[in-house]
């Protein structure tokens, strides 16, 4: 299938499926760490916060970790984290200072991995999952846009896709990916879909849809499987770099070259 589209994204694979591009994304942070439980920890808000401009992403990300310290889920288990500094875009100090507290509890009373999820589908369930337990453990009165943003709602049509990008992490194994879950098969991820994903799935005839809906990351997840049966995933980090790295020449290619 599609042997064009094959040539350039293993191309493309080739250049941008290396570590020192993930200094380029959000995953930097989770390589600072060793032990397991903080590099999940440290994965979850580094996906959940990734949103808006890479400068801004990582400004509020640096200043966050170097509170949560050299072992981020000793901290969160052991102190409450608070203050000015913990507001980010659409997020109040108070919505951060819920989530690092929900996180904390959940340290405390659970063993690594807390936030692996059964899946029977699609990753999907396993996110609808967490979403859940995570609103159910503030009160209402905290369940604000923000949060809800940050978070997501419980039953939502969202393509989730920090989420999907949070599990991407952590269950995938080969580069450049740290895959600490066990219990999850590469098959059932879903694709983060960003405009970066949808405009080379398009241009590449992998969909037709326009709308970033659940069912349009479905049929474009299904499409990599075409090419990637058991790792679907495997295209994700280096197809955006292109488009996060501003390499014209590649984007081009993926616009112009034949797919169906």
């Amino acid at each position: 299938m599609l042997k064009t589209t094959r040539q350039l994204f293993d191309e493309i694979h080739a250049t941008y499926n290396k570590r020192i591009y993930v200094q380029s994304d959000p995953l930097r942070y989770v390589y600072r760490y060793e032990n397991p439980e903080d590099r999940e920890i440290v994965a979850l808000l580094s996906a959940l916060f990734a949103y808006g401009r890479v400068a801004s992403i990582f400004s509020f990300l640096d200043r966050l970790f170097l509170r949560l310290g050299p072992n981020p889920a000793a901290t969160l288990c052991e102190t409450r984290i608070t203050g000015r500094d913990l507001y980010y875009r659409f997020q109040t100090q108070k919505d951060t200072e819920r989530l690092l507290a929900v996180l904390g509890e959940w340290l405390q009373r659970r063993s690594f991995p807390i936030l692996e999820r059964p899946v029977s589908l699609d990753i999907y369930d396993a996110i609808d999952t967490l979403i859940d337990e995570l609103t159910a453990s503030i009160p209402a009165a905290g369940r604000t846009p923000g949060w809800t943003f940050l978070v997501g709602k419980p039953g939502a049509r969202s393509v989730a896709k920090r989420w999907c990008l949070f599990f991407r992490w952590m269950v995938r194994r080969g580069l450049p990916d740290p895959g600490l879950y066990s219990t999850i098969r590469p098959d059932r991820l879903i694709y983060p879909l960003d405009t970066h994903i949808l405009k080379i799935a398009r241009w590449q005839s992998l969909t037709s849809r326009r709308s970033t809906t659940r069912e349009t990351a479905r049929q474009i997840t299904a499409a990599f499987k075409n090419l990637s049966k058991s790792d679907p995933l495997k295209y994700d980090f280096a197809l955006t770099r292109p488009g996060i790295l501003n390499d014209r020449a590649l984007l081009d290619r993926l616009q112009h070259s034949i797919g169906l």
